[in-house]
C-alpha cells in the first residue's frame, strides 16, 4: 500500500483570507461595506450591492494575464451592480447603470504601467462610472 507521507497537504487557508491578485474570474466578486440607499416608489431601502468581476466594461489589462483571465487595475470599470431595485439617492442610478469603478491597489505591483487591485482594496458601487 503506499504511503501518503509524500502527498501534498490541502490548502487550508481561503481565497478569501490571501490579499491575491483581482482577476475576471467568474468566482471572484466585489461587494459593499456599508449599505447603497435607494428610492424604491417611495420608500429609502438600503441595499448591499455586489457585483461578480467577470464583467469589464472597460480597464482590465489587455496583454497580460492571472489564472487565464485579465487583471483589474486602479480605473478598471466592473459593469453593472447586483442586489439593488431603485435610484441610488446619491448616484441616480441602479443595477445594470450603476457600475463598479475600482479605485485603490498595491502601489509596489504594476501591470502594464498601471497599479494592480487585489483582494480588499477599495472599489466605488454603483456610481455612474
Amino acid at each position: 500500500m503506499p504511503s501518503n507521507a509524500n502527498k501534498p497537504k490541502p490548502r487550508t487557508k481561503l481565497m478569501t483570507q490571501a490579499k491575491h491578485i483581482a482577476d475576471a474570474e467568474e468566482t471572484f466578486f466585489v461587494k459593499a461595506i456599508t449599505p447603497d440607499f435607494c428610492c424604491v416608489g417611495k420608500a429609502i431601502v438600503p441595499f448591499m450591492p455586489y457585483r461578480e468581476l467577470s464583467h469589464e466594461k472597460t480597464g482590465f489589462s489587455t496583454k497580460v494575464l492571472a489564472r487565464d483571465r485579465k487583471i483589474l487595475l486602479v480605473q478598471s470599470i466592473v459593469q453593472g451592480v447586483k442586489s439593488n431595485a431603485g435610484k441610488g439617492l446619491k448616484s441616480g442610478v441602479s443595477r445594470a447603470a450603476g457600475n463598479v469603478k475600482v479605485v485603490n491597489g498595491h502601489q509596489g505591483l504594476f501591470v502594464e504601467g498601471r497599479v494592480v487591485s487585489r483582494h480588499g482594496d477599495l472599489c466605488e458601487m454603483n456610481g455612474k462610472a
